[in-house]
């Protein structure tokens, strides 16, 4: 349990006593059945292990992620199952590419659109997922197929529409940067400059708001940043720039995954 909370210290003596192996070998056992809490108890081990870069061979040599993948298939129709895989898998594919490649190459595209397009619930966990493995290319292909397996051809068209939908929406290219970090940050440059406008005019009770605005994003988006586990300092710059810069720095974690992440939308939510 330890592990599965994110325990790094924990996660190393496991690995240390060849637990990678056997965790793969429980994984295993689970594509056919199991109870879910003990499942998602595996699957918390999983990414914490994965998080740790000098075991990233290690996972991939195990087979533990065709194991994931496999349970997907096989346990379609149960809910909770999927999303607790999808979620991660989803943390494997956003802390290297070296596991998104392993997903793609097990057909993991396909089994998670499947998966996402019967469970519409899951539409924004597997979404996120289907934006990091696949190109827009490779989802029309993907889409084609699933449909015409379908038995009610209109309703896995619109199923497959909207999943397709969904994963345009999350992934990050210079339309979305400029959307939800240049907008966002010219906006508050233009506050500041408005800022010193309206002091230097002496309209203190406009001036007085704007500044109220201005303190109350960046405490709002430090506050955001704290709690999302982020370092000291960025929690302090959020602060000092009136959460721009925890803006421009979520942005730029965004374009180096190619997705858009909850974080940054809630920042220009903010803003």
């Amino acid at each position: 349990k330890g592990v599965a909370a994110g325990s790094e210290a924990q996660a190393r003596c496991v690995v240390d006593a060849r637990g990678v192996i056997l965790l793969a070998d429980a994984l295993e056992a689970f594509e056919t059945g199991g109870k879910e809490e003990e499942l998602s108890l595996f699957l918390g081990m999983l990414a914490s292990v994965a998080r740790i870069g000098e075991y990233k061979q290690r996972i991939i040599d195990t087979e533990a992620i065709k194991s994931v993948v496999s349970i997907i298939s096989n346990h379609e129709g149960n809910i909770m199952v999927v999303a607790a895989v999808l979620d991660v898998l989803t943390t494997l594919a956003l802390i290297s590419q070296e596991y998104r490649d392993v997903i793609v190459e097990l057909d993991g595209v396909a089994i998670v659109f499947s998966a996402t397009a019967s469970h519409p619930e899951l539409l924004s966990k597997g979404a996120l997922l289907l934006a990091l493995t696949s190109d827009a290319d490779k989802l029309a292909d993907v889409a084609q197929t699933w449909r015409k397996s379908g038995l009610c051809k209109e309703q896995c068209s619109a199923r497959a529409r909207a999943v397709r939908t969904a994963a345009r929406d999350k992934s990050f290219g210079c339309f979305s940067a400029g959307l939800s970090v240049g907008i966002p940050l010219a906006d508050s440059l233009f506050d500041i400059i408005n800022f010193g406008r309206m002091w230097r005019e002496e309209y203190f009770v406009w001036d007085g708001l704007l500044g109220g605005s201005l303190l109350l994003n960046g405490c709002t988006c430090a506050a955001l940043s704290a709690c999302a586990g982020q370092p000291c300092w960025e929690v302090v710059l959020n602060l000092v720039t009136f959460g721009a810069g925890g803006t421009v720095l979520t942005g730029i974690r965004c374009w180096r995954s190619g997705v858009t992440v909850e974080t940054l939308f809630t920042h220009k939510i903010v803003e």
